[in-house]
This record gives C-alpha cells, structure tokens and sequence, in this order.
C-alpha cells in the first residue's frame, strides 16, 4: 500500500511478471511482451513441440483452485496437458 520508492516497486513488479518464476526449469525464448508481435507467432508456433516436448519430461506440479461452474472444464484441461 504506497512503496517508499514508487519507481523501484514497479521494476520490480515488472521483473516479476515478465521474468520465469521461480520453480519453473526453463527458460522460454520469448519474453512475454514479444508475444503480442504478430512477427514473433510463427516463432512461438515454432517452439510449441518443444515446449510441450519439455513439460511432458519435467511433469510439473500444477495447483488448480477453481469453483463449482469451472472445475470440470479445469480438471479436462489439466489432463489434456
């Protein structure tokens, strides 16, 4: 609520989402920004076998917290990855 230094929360904050989290295990080759580029699609295209590649070796860990309207719809996707 109010940082002392405005300007360094908001760097930080930025850092935070654009950078991986913590316990991811790779890098992605695109920055998040670079995804609304319609130039970098045929490169993010290009990376899905690989990354898909990649989950499938690391089988991560994934938290759903969901309500009663949409827990089907997130258990579906949650298998279907």
């Amino acid at each position: 609520m109010g940082a002392e230094d405005s300007r360094k929360a908001v760097e930080h904050l930025y850092s935070l989402i654009t950078g991986s989290p913590a316990f991811a295990s790779f890098q992605s080759p695109l920055n998040i920004a670079d995804w609304a580029k319609a130039e970098r699609v045929k490169e993010l295209l290009d990376s899905v076998p690989r990354i898909i590649k990649k989950v499938s070796e690391v089988n991560p860990l994934c938290h759903n917290m969901t309500n009663l309207v949409v827990q089907n719809m997130a258990a579906n996707v949650a298998l279907s990855m």
